[in-house]
């Protein structure tokens, strides 16, 4: 069963990286409703990391605004800005709708592209090309900070061979 979120919701997961690291990630999801967009900005502070989940049904703008209006409301918001890594995912390409905006579909790819966001086609239905994208986000954000911190510790919390982001 499928649940929409309702304001902000919290997980976290621990993923095994191809580097014999555990890396424990927090996802914190801000929904994209309108109503609900004067709380967002107060997730929006140092993040390492954002997720973009672009909606092909939605017939009310193309993917590529889409993505253009999430991507001003994170990059406006954040501190963190100038090292955030952003993961867009492309969802439900598993419906019909996929046929009649590969155009929309691969211009935005090709704009993900040359922004360097990592950018994956996916069905969160079908859960393709979830945890595949999440584990790519994941140990880029990895890469990208792992000269800053030891071994074993980030943000002060330590464990026997498991980093958290």
């Amino acid at each position: 069963m499928l649940f929409r979120s309702i304001g902000v919701d919290f997980s976290s997961k621990t993923l095994d990286m191809k580097n014999g690291k555990v890396i424990k990630i927090q996802l914190w999801d801000t929904a994209g409703q309108e109503q609900y967009s004067s709380i967002i900005k107060s997730y929006f502070r140092d993040p390492v990391g954002c997720i973009i989940v672009l909606d092909i049904t939605n017939s009310n703008e193309t993917i590529l605004k889409q993505l253009k209006k999430w991507e001003k409301r994170v990059l406006e918001s954040s501190d963190n800005r100038e090292y955030m890594k952003i993961l867009v995912l492309i969802n439900k390409i598993d419906m019909e709708d996929a046929v009649f905006k590969q155009k929309d579909i691969n211009e935005t790819i090709k704009y993900c592209e040359d922004k360097k966001y990592l950018v994956y086609e996916t069905s969160c239905k079908r859960s393709l090309n979830i945890y595949e994208s999440l584990y790519d986000f994941t140990y880029s954000i990895y890469d990208s900070i792992s000269d800053k911190i030891d071994n074993t510790k980030i943000k002060g919390r330590s464990e026997e061979h498991t980093s958290e982001l």
